[in-house]
């Protein structure tokens, strides 16, 4: 099984109208254009998804949307109490291609809204992927449009050598007014009239067991 790199941003009970759930999907996936030109809906199979070509437009985007929900969840001001949900792909081939899923606007306890993007696992591509600078990037994108309540770039591996329930990765997104006390191993970036982003230095030369051990001294802030 390859192990997959994915950004991730969650946050509760939010709720917000068609409209304004609209504006993050499209700006989130203007924010992507650096990485990826186009994207696909998803299909039956591979190629009934690349005939949906996603045309990134204000009415197409909230259609897709509404598509999501049932009729009876809409209410009059355009609020879904459980939100809604997007996703799509970037068409290339599985080990290089990027894809992510939404849910936003749901204030119900019982759902997590989030934005994930997987990254691609070609190992040439995810290098060039993989620099802190790069990732940084990204990740002030989904802090910024999504103002998340925790935010994380993982893989497969170090989720699984974590541990069930525990939510620390490569990178760590923690909001303002969290105290962390930190070990000189961790590099702490601050995301202006945000919180901070806390990895390892070099963190891509760090074997899984090893970034396990020092990551979860994380645990609990």
């Amino acid at each position: 099984m390859e192990n997959v790199f994915y950004i991730g941003a969650y946050w509760r009970n939010r709720k917000e109208d068609i409209d304004r759930v609209t504006e993050k999907v499209i700006l989130f996936i203007d924010q992507l254009r650096g990485f990826v030109a186009s994207w696909y809906l998803p299909g039956k199979s591979r190629a009934d998804s690349l005939e949906k070509k996603l045309f990134v437009d204000f009415d197409i985007v909230k259609g897709h949307l509404l598509k999501s929900i049932k009729s009876r969840d809409l209410d009059n001001l355009g609020y879904a109490k459980f939100g809604y949900s997007f996703s799509a792909w970037s068409g290339e081939d599985d080990e290089k291609s990027y894809s992510f899923s939404i849910r936003a606007g749901a204030e119900s306890k019982s759902v997590v809204n989030h934005c994930v993007l997987h990254l691609p696992y070609d190992k040439k591509v995810l290098k060039d992927v993989l620099q802190i600078d790069e990732i940084k990037k990204m990740m002030r994108s989904f802090i910024t449009i999504w103002d998340p309540d925790e935010a994380l770039l993982q893989s497969n591996d170090l989720r699984d050598s974590m541990g069930t329930g525990i939510r620390i990765g490569w990178v760590n997104y923690y909001q303002p007014g969290m105290h962390l006390k930190l070990s000189s191993c961790f590099v702490a970036d601050s995301i202006e009239n945000f919180g901070k982003l806390v990895y390892l230095e070099n963190f891509v030369d760090y074997p899984v067991d090893e970034a396990t051990r020092i990551l979860y001294s994380l645990k609990g802030k």
